[in-house]
């Protein structure tokens, strides 16, 4: 319930961000700075998005939606930005857990260690959600999710300055799909010119054998998600 009513929080700061700063200031400054230092992961960082939302309330602020994670700078912090670096996990993958060691979230190396060496980069981690079997639940396709997760880019201002994609095996493929796609619409084609560059760890360029998994025959077994036919082998 408490994970529920952060997220809820700051999703509303997205769009609200101006009341929640001014009308209702003095009922969530204290709520949300003690979940800000939770030990809880998901409540700390939901906490912490509705920091930096409304940190930058104003009309070209950046927004952070759902998913769409600050690592570095902490909120309300001052910080000369000279680039973005985004990082994006893959299926079954978290945006604080997959870049951490051994699930210890209290060393985050895009935050403490990626901060130092570059101090003028805002660090952002995307979450999404992704399963290849409907046993664990639903997931969007490829082509749908990069076009959300352009929306959400968006609405963080991303593609004013100078970007670096850092992804993990479908998070590559999402990183690839959502600069294909920026390429040709004019409303993000900014993240396009933008990008620097993109860093792939074990991002599956030609499919995976997994898919085989999911056929006619095992299908009522495996019961594969749509994100199945994104991993298909290449014939090449």
């Amino acid at each position: 319930v408490k994970r529920f009513a952060y997220s809820t929080i700051a999703n509303i700061a997205v769009y609200e961000a101006p009341k929640l700063k001014n009308e209702l200031k003095y009922e969530l400054d204290e709520i949300i700075n003690k979940g800000s230092h939770s030990i809880d992961d998901i409540v700390r960082n939901e906490a912490k998005r509705t920091q930096a939302t409304i940190a930058n309330f104003a009309l070209k602020g950046p927004k952070y939606a759902d998913g769409i994670y600050l690592l570095y700078p902490e909120p309300y912090k001052e910080f000369k930005q000279e680039i973005d670096v985004i990082f994006i996990h893959g299926v079954t993958g978290d945006p604080l857990k997959t870049w951490v060691k051994d699930d210890d979230t209290e060393l985050t190396w895009p935050k403490d260690w990626l901060s130092t060496d570059i101090p003028t980069a805002r660090i952002i981690s995307i979450g999404y959600e992704i399963t290849l079997t409907k046993w664990f639940g639903s997931s969007i396709p490829l082509d749908q999710q990069a076009k959300i997760l352009l929306e959400k880019l968006k609405l963080a201002n991303i593609g004013k300055r100078p970007i670096i994609f850092v992804s993990h095996s479908f998070g590559g493929l999402l990183v690839k799909e959502m600069l294909r796609f920026s390429k040709d619409h004019k409303r993000y084609k900014n993240i396009n010119l933008k990008t620097l560059g993109a860093v792939f760890y074990s991002t599956p360029h030609k499919g995976s054998e997994l898919t085989s998994l999911n056929n006619e025959y095992s299908d009522y077994l495996f019961r594969g998600n749509p994100v199945m036919m994104d991993l298909t082998p290449s014939p090449e």
